[in-house]
């Protein structure tokens, strides 16, 4: 078990991944509350735009229903997510 350290969050390597993610709502709601809590975090230290470091996390759903996918996208741009979140086929009954 690896603990986050500055050299993660550099190369943008935390994810969150949400099993039977289904339209990807809780994925949305947690990007969009962890984004808004790293941008304002960035303003109160008052950096400027250039030096500031990309958002760290991605956001990874799993689901086996074949419509998922497809239902997670439009909602995830309505939330402005859409850059950090992703949506994968997987069978969990087969692991």
């Amino acid at each position: 078990n690896e603990s986050i350290n500055e050299e993660m969050v550099k190369n943008q390597e935390l994810q969150v991944w949400d099993l039977g993610s289904g339209s990807g709502r809780d994925l949305a709601f947690l990007a969009e509350e962890l984004k808004c809590h790293f941008y304002n975090h960035l303003s109160e230290k008052e950096e400027t735009k250039a030096s500031s470091p990309c958002f760290p996390f991605q956001f990874v759903g799993f689901d086996n229903h074949k419509g998922s996918s497809k239902r997670c996208m439009p909602f995830w741009k309505h939330r402005l997510v859409s850059d950090v979140t992703y949506s994968f086929l997987f069978d969990l009954n087969k692991v």
